[in-house]
């Protein structure tokens, strides 16, 4: 929800897996989407530079998304800032409902569900980037992703750099911010920030951001926390399609009581530290391209308490190195194959007394297909397998079948569904368990009221699964969000939104957490 900055372990692996397009940045809310005022907003570049506005050339990164300079692979795209009189065109006509395409991608969706609920998959845009076109002409991309230039912040420019910031403030209520239950609720403020500059050059591309989200409980003020990034990136261009990423990023985060793999018994946040650096290069091929990537990710977790008691959580300190290659081919347009390929190691610093180190290693493969329909319908899946070994013999080798997942059906320019399904092995907090299977399902329905009025609703499911007699965490969510874009050019939001929870597993007790807000935002 809007300010909320809970993160799971699992969400932490997503967040800060080495990818083609790092799509969670820290201030992310638990239920995986943008908050509106943060929300990127991306167009294709034009086809040749002589088109690009005020100078730019083909691939030339814009100010809004600068977290994601810190991934390899990723796609550069030029803001979107005016539509021009063929973006607004209405879309193409629509097959009727009753038509055999319509049952087609109903059976398709129905299908992706389905299979997901076996197998699932982690977060998808981790693998595939973003480099097909996104425009507000085209449907197949979701209401609230969708640029609005009348209303988006335009940014300070400096010589050839452009510079954006945006703060808010809201004010909420937590039902169960310490998931025990029976237990008294606390009103909280949030605050946010962020600020960032990217270079706007024809040629390479340089960018910086900081990010700071400030929470404070009035009846729980130990739960009171601050996190913040800090991101600096830039791409070095080799020919006129090939290029060099390079990144380094360094995060204050938590992780709360509330989240999937929380240890029983601990309400408290758990403060850790990631310091991480990405480089990737980009081979085009012409229909093929291929991207061999490096990630390098320290993290180091502070103590906690765990029913009233301090407790260190060193034994979770570990560095992890990632890397692989990925291979994207396009058969058509708007229509490429995928295949991922990536070797993890990981080295803890400390361990518990009378328990096995959690030093791994393992490697996992996926392909599948990014994949434009038509105007109605984008698919977007991955499959493959993933296994996991130990130095230790103390912890059996785990494997799993692997999937990530995305559809999104746009009925019309006002309405995106979208439905996405992940699956894959994490680390997990529990120091008797090295990780678990990780399986997550989300819709979310976005609706255009007005121009200015964005509605979405949201479920979602997720399931923690250990081996060892384990168990199981399941927990249920849901939420609904409302965004009032004030007048425009003015650059201000209000948003207000409501979230509810559900946990049950063998190892603690369940419980349920509500959280109301309302916030206001504004940005330059």
């Amino acid at each position: 929800m809007p300010g909320e900055a809970a993160m799971t372990y699992a969400e932490i692996a997503r967040w800060s897996s080495p990818s083609p397009l790092w799509q969670w940045p820290p201030h992310v809310r638990r239920l995986r989407q943008f908050p509106p005022h943060l929300r990127p907003n991306y167009a294709a570049p034009p086809a040749s530079a002589a088109a690009l506005p005020e100078g730019r050339g083909p691939w030339a990164i814009g100010a809004d998304p600068v977290w994601q300079i810190a991934s390899p692979a990723i796609a550069f795209y030029t803001p979107v800032r005016a539509a021009s009189p063929a973006a607004m065109a209405p879309p193409p006509a629509m097959p009727p409902v009753g038509s055999p395409g319509i049952w087609l991608h109903m059976v398709l969706v129905g299908s992706l569900c389905a299979i997901s609920t076996a197998t699932g998959g982690q977060e998808l845009e981790g693998y595939l980037p973003a480099n097909l076109p996104i425009v507000e002409a085209l449907p197949n991309t979701t209401v609230l992703s969708r640029p609005r230039p009348d209303y988006d912040p335009p940014g300070v420019r400096a010589g050839s750099f452009v510079m954006h910031a945006q703060g808010g403030e809201s004010v909420g209520f937590d039902s169960d911010p310490r998931a025990t239950p029976g237990q008294a609720g606390s009103a909280y403020f949030s605050t946010q920030g962020i600020a960032s500059i990217a270079s706007d050059w024809s040629r390479n591309s340089v960018a910086a951001s900081v990010s700071v989200q400030d929470q404070r409980y009035l009846q729980l003020p130990h739960l009171s926390r601050t996190d913040d990034t800090v991101s600096l990136g830039g791409r070095y261009d080799v020919g006129t399609a090939d290029h060099l990423v390079l990144s380094a990023t360094h995060s204050d985060l938590h992780i709360l009581p509330t989240g999937l793999d929380a240890v029983a018994g601990r309400q408290d946040t758990v403060p850790f530290q990631v310091n991480g650096g990405t480089a990737s290069y980009l081979l085009n091929l012409s229909r093929l391209t291929l991207e061999p990537f490096a990630t390098l990710n320290d993290y180091v977790f502070s103590a906690s308490r765990i029913s009233g008691v301090s407790q260190s959580n060193s034994y979770l300190d570990n560095a992890t190195v990632t890397e692989g290659v990925t291979a994207r081919y396009e058969f058509s347009p708007l229509h490429h194959a995928v295949l991922v390929v990536r070797g993890t190691q990981s080295n803890y610093s400390h361990q518990l007394s009378g328990v096995a180190k959690r030093d791994s290693s393992g490697v996992s493969v996926l392909g599948g297909l990014d994949y434009v329909a038509d105007g109605l319908w984008r698919y977007r899946a991955l499959v493959g397998y993933q296994e996991r070994n130990y130095v230790s013999s103390t912890y059996k080798s785990q494997a799993a079948p692997i999937v990530e997942a995305d559809v999104i059906w746009s009925p019309s320019r006002l309405t995106t569904v979208e439905a996405t399904a992940n699956r894959r092995i994490v680390d997990s907090t529990d120091p008797l368990t090295p990780s678990y299977t990780d399986t997550t399902l989300q819709l979310q329905v976005q609706h255009e009221l007005q121009r200015n009025l964005l509605l979405s609703a949201r479920v979602g499911y997720e399931q923690a699964s250990y081996d060892s007699n384990g168990g199981q965490q399941t927990i249920y969510n849901g939420g609904v969000t409302a965004t009032w874009l004030l007048n425009q050019n003015q650059n201000q939001k209000v948003s207000a939104s409501f979230d509810h929870l559900k946990s049950s597993s063998r190892t603690r007790s369940s419980y349920t957490d509500d959280q109301v807000l309302l916030g206001f935002t504004v940005g330059i």
